[in-house]
C-alpha cells in the first residue's frame, strides 16, 4: 500500500482490494438473515422477555444493525475502489472488520442473554416498559399469549411485592400528609407507582383465568411473597377475588384437586 503524507503528519494509504476479508457486506447479510429468522420464530415468552429487558433492546438492535450494515457496505466499496484511508497501526483494515463483526455479535448475545440465560424481572430499570407490555398483552386478551405471560409473571412476584406499597402509605401520599409542614409533599417513586398499577392490572378476569388454567404457581408465588413480607394491604384484593372465582368456575383448577390419604387395612 503506497502512502501519501500531508503536512508531514497525516498520511493516507490506498486499500488493497485483494487483501483478506473475513467480515464484509455479504457476511453481514448472512448473519442478519439468521438473526431475523431466530427473532421471528421465537415464541411469546421470549418476545415478552426481550420487550421487558432493562435496556430497550429492539431500538438498540435496529440502530446497531443499521450502522453496521452501512459501514460494512461502505468498507467494501472503499476496498473495491482502493480509495485512500488514514494510515494507522491501531485500527488496521483487519481490526476494523473485526470491530464491526464484534459489535453485531454482541448485539445478538445481548438478545440471547435476556431471552434464555437471565430472563428480566420487574425492577427499577424496566418498570414502565414492563407495565406497558403487560397492559398491551392483557388488552389483546389472547388466551395463548396470556397463558405464557402468566407463567413468566411468576418470576417478578417477589420484586413487585417488594416495591408495592400498602393502603396506609398510598393514603398519606394521596392526601399529601407530611411529617413536617415545611417538608415538600411526598411522592411515590416511579418503580413503586408502576408496581401498584400492575397489581391492579393483573386483576383482569382474563389474566386471572389464564393463571388458574395454565399457571396456578403464579398466584401461589404472589401470595407467598405477601405472607413473607407481611405486606397484607397491597392492592391484591380484586386479584384474589377474581382468582377464587375463576378457580371455582374451572373444574380442573387447583380448588378441585384434592388428594385423599389411603386408609391401610
Amino acid at each position: 500500500m503506497s502512502s501519501n503524507c500531508w503536512f508531514g503528519a497525516i498520511c493516507f494509504v490506498h486499500l488493497d482490494a485483494s487483501a483478506p476479508k473475513f467480515f464484509g457486506f455479504s457476511e453481514f447479510l448472512a448473519a442478519l438473515a439468521l438473526m431475523v429468522l431466530a427473532w421471528t420464530i421465537a415464541d411469546i415468552r421470549y418476545r415478552f422477555r426481550i420487550r421487558t429487558a432493562p435496556l430497550p433492546l429492539q431500538e438498540i438492535t435496529f440502530a446497531v444493525v443499521a450502522a453496521v450494515g452501512i459501514l460494512t457496505l461502505l468498507t467494501d466499496l472503499w476496498r473495491a475502489q482502493e480509495w485512500p484511508v488514514p494510515e494507522g497501526h491501531i485500527l488496521t483494515p483487519a481490526s476494523w472488520q473485526a470491530l464491526l463483526g464484534a459489535v453485531l455479535l454482541l448485539t445478538f448475545l445481548a438478545w440471547a442473554w435476556f431471552a434464555f440465560i437471565r430472563p428480566p424481572t420487574y425492577g427499577r430499570m424496566n418498570a414502565g416498559r414492563y407495565a406497558r407490555i403487560l397492559y398491551r398483552a392483557i388488552l389483546r386478551g389472547s388466551p395463548a399469549e396470556l397463558a405464557e405471560i402468566a407463567d413468566e409473571f411468576a418470576y417478578s412476584a417477589r420484586s413487585l411485592i417488594y416495591y408495592a406499597t400498602d393502603r396506609e402509605v398510598r393514603r398519606k401520599v394521596r392526601d399529601g400528609d407530611r411529617d413536617d409542614q415545611n417538608d415538600p409533599p411526598k411522592e411515590l417513586a416511579r418503580v413503586t407507582r408502576f408496581a401498584n398499577d400492575i397489581l391492579l392490572l393483573i386483576a383482569d378476569k382474563r389474566f386471572c383465568r389464564a393463571i388458574v388454567s395454565a399457571s396456578p404457581g403464579t398466584a401461589w408465588a404472589l401470595f407467598y411473597e405477601i405472607g413473607k413480607t407481611k405486606k397484607y394491604r397491597v392492592q391484591v384484593q380484586t386479584f384474589a377475588k377474581n382468582i377464587v372465582n375463576e378457580a371455582l368456575v374451572n373444574k380442573d383448577s387447583f380448588l378441585f384437586h384434592e388428594t385423599e390419604g389411603t386408609n391401610p387395612a
